[in-house]
């Protein structure tokens, strides 16, 4: 299997599809009225729905490790390069989205004195949401189009991936010790702080991504020492 044939896996593609239709449709259900006689399964979807999230962040990693970790590594790609495709894939949906959002908010909010479900509609905050700012940096608050939160934890996953865990990192060890490293700042993250910066929300995309880089760059090197 060539390098191009890693960066996508169509099992996982279709694993973060899943995940992402019961997060949104399961998960969310309530956001379109909450019925009486709703099934056990949208009640299980609505209570541990959130796993997925973190799921969704692990197979990301994976993803992101196969593609870039050894281009990383090889001073192959730059990180305004790097970037740049990452953020290319989603953000053109996300502004069209947040656009979306914000004239039915508008809508809604005329219609009803009130917003819908998500409260945090001001200038501000439409701000943080342009620049995927959203939730993590500033606070935890949600706002517009709220599901999207995550996509402000992918971008600062991105950067701790190459700036952190993989540049200069000289040996396999050093590496690996990095991913431990990120791996307890986000769980501790998770567990123990809600401020700017430090809360659960980009402790879920540390953990979740540095734990898949480990596994994968432990396996790769058990595979060479085996070979």
């Amino acid at each position: 299997m060539n390098h191009q044939e890693l960066q996508r896996i169509p099992a996982i593609d279709a694993l973060k599809g899943l995940c992402a239709l019961i997060i949104a449709f399961v998960y969310h259900y309530r956001h379109f009225g909450q019925d009486s006689a709703v099934s056990t399964f949208f009640e299980l979807g609505h209570d541990y729905g959130y796993l997925l999230v973190d799921l969704f962040f692990t197979l990301s990693g994976f993803g992101i490790a196969l593609g870039y970790q050894d281009k990383i590594l090889n001073h192959e790609i730059s990180f305004v390069s790097y970037i740049k495709k990452r953020v290319a894939r989603f953000y053109p949906t996300h502004l069209i989205t947040l656009l979306l959002v914000l004239i039915f908010q508008g809508l809604f909010f005329g219609k009803n004195g009130s917003f819908f479900i998500y409260q945090n509609n001001d200038a501000e905050h439409f701000f943080f949401n342009l620049l995927l700012l959203q939730n993590g940096v500033f606070g935890t608050e949600w706002s517009f189009n709220a599901p999207s939160w995550c996509l402000s934890i992918f971008v600062i996953c991105y950067v701790v991936f190459f700036g952190i865990i993989c540049y200069k990192s000289t040996s396999v060890k050093y590496l690996i010790g990095k991913c431990i490293i990120v791996c307890v700042v986000g769980l501790l993250f998770i567990v123990g702080s809600s401020y700017p910066i430090m809360n659960s929300q980009i402790g879920r995309g540390l953990a979740g991504f540095s734990i898949e880089l480990f596994f994968l760059t432990y396996t790769k090197t058990r595979t060479r020492c085996v070979e």
